[in-house]
């Protein structure tokens, strides 16, 4: 039977952003949501003891199950599974779970008080803080088990990848400091101390610098010689951190009583280029690469604020529910979800430009008929898809942070399917670092993106 793509016509002339949608996942208090860019799926913890799955295109939650106060996530895009922390029983055993892309459970293993998993692309592990035993576990994501733990500062929490240099920075809260891993050895090779917890943090590529919270101030790390080489003052306590390498900008989400503020910072002179006034508690920031807007979940005000990508204004104000924590954007779909630490709902963001006519095309057809192979890759790999509705697609790479990698020449034409290669190069030939990269179809009313994995040696 052919697959017939269907078009419905969205006019959002004059809307910009709006809340499209609430779903209910049968549980408050979500710490975290990922996308699997696979199934197109998120899957979200709920601490009332429910992991449940969102399917993005019908906006509904498919799934749930039982799961002893679950709280947060990493998704293993090369293997298609999710990882989530959770605790067991009264007496708080901690543990991690291992679901499928589908939202299925596949095994638990113990893992004493682990806290946050953060998977590395080239390495294909996943890292876990487990905070009261001041060490960080390492995961291998093929066999699912524990093959190294390493010794960090007290109470390790957070934790960023500087993907130019293979390094992981785990934030120490009782500490007060970052231990700086290196991910060939996993061993640490540097301890940097701080006056405070720094509660949240962000690496930015392109200056290569680590930004996290310290006493009052911002401070910048170099990436390659490990030391501070900045200062930027904040006036309050750092609590999430977003970047943008295509424009060189990182924002700060800094919680002031009364004076809540996205403080937005130029990466290359690690200087203050504005700052917005936004709602209380903005606990959670996220860019979108779909529409270049920054989207900051205030909690204790209960609304969510819509900040132009280039720092310089707070677009719009939105009403999103009682104490919105996490906010995940994904931009094949073009939407924002939002969990909430008080509400049984995620509600869901339609992420537009402000003021145009959007015409949206029903995405699941044309998406699964576009696939890449081998994927993860080492030399190359083959993009595909087929459909005369896309017969004058173009396909362009994209890195992690939005940024224009390489248009692919067409290539061959079999069975009515079009072909393009990647070698894992950029525009002018040089091969790319490992690590997770975007194919995209732009078909000339949408651009569609997934994910490939560029592996390394």
């Amino acid at each position: 039977m052919p697959i017939l793509l269907a078009v419905c016509l969205i006019v959002a002339a004059g809307f910009g952003q709006f809340v499209e949608d609430s779903i209910g996942v049968g549980g408050a208090w979500v710490y975290s949501l990922v996308y699997s860019s696979e199934t197109e799926l998120v899957h979200g913890a709920s601490n009332n003891g429910i992991f449940f799955t969102i399917s993005c295109e019908r906006n509904e939650c498919i799934s749930a199950f039982r799961l002893d106060r679950p709280y947060h996530l990493a998704y293993d895009s090369i293997d298609n599974k999710v990882y989530c922390t959770f605790s067991v029983g009264h007496g708080g055993e901690e543990s991690l779970a291992v679901v499928d892309g589908w939202g299925h459970r596949l095994k638990a293993m113990p893992l004493e008080w682990a806290t946050i998993p953060l998977w590395d692309p080239v390495s294909n592990r996943v890292y876990v803080s487990c905070g009261d035993r001041n060490r960080v576990a390492v995961i291998d994501c093929v066999t699912d088990s524990v093959i190294d733990y390493i010794r960090v500062g007290r109470w390790p929490s957070g934790m960023d990848l500087n993907t130019r240099h293979h390094k992981l920075y785990v934030r120490n809260w009782d500490g007060e400091s970052v231990s700086i891993i290196d991910l060939e050895t996993n061993e640490v090779i540097r301890t940097i101390r701080l006056d405070e917890v720094p509660e949240a943090g962000w690496y930015s590529s392109v200056v290569d610098k680590y930004y996290c919270h310290d006493s009052g101030e911002v401070v910048a790390i170099d990436g390659d010689g490990d030391s501070i080489v900045g200062r930027i003052p904040v006036l309050g306590c750092v609590v999430s951190a977003v970047g943008n390498n295509a424009s060189n900008l990182v924002m700060f989400g800094v919680d002031v009583p009364g004076l809540d503020s996205v403080f937005v910072v130029d990466a290359v002179s690690d200087s203050v280029v504005s700052v917005l006034a936004v709602g209380r508690g903005p606990s959670s920031l996220a860019w979108s690469q779909a529409t270049n807007l920054v989207y900051c979940a205030n909690a204790t005000s209960g609304n969510v604020s819509v900040i132009a990508g280039d720092g310089s204004r707070v677009v719009k104000t939105l009403r999103v529910g009682d104490y919105p924590s996490v906010v995940l954007t994904v931009p094949e779909f073009q939407r924002v979800y939002v969990g909430h630490y008080n509400s049984w709902y995620v509600y869901v963001i339609r992420d537009t430009a402000t003021g145009i006519r959007e015409q949206w095309h029903a995405l699941l057809p044309l998406v699964s008929r576009l696939k890449a192979y081998p994927n993860p890759f080492r030399h190359k790999v083959t993009v595909e898809y087929s459909g005369a509705a896309e017969r004058n697609a173009g396909v362009s790479v994209y890195s992690q942070d939005g940024s224009l990698v390489k248009k692919l020449k067409p290539g061959s034409t079999h069975q009515g399917k079009q072909r393009f290669v990647w070698d894992g190069t950029d525009a002018k030939g040089r091969k790319l670092a490992a690590g997770v990269y975007f194919y995209a179809l732009d078909t000339g009313n949408k651009r569609l993106s997934r994910k490939v994995v560029l592996t390394g040696k």
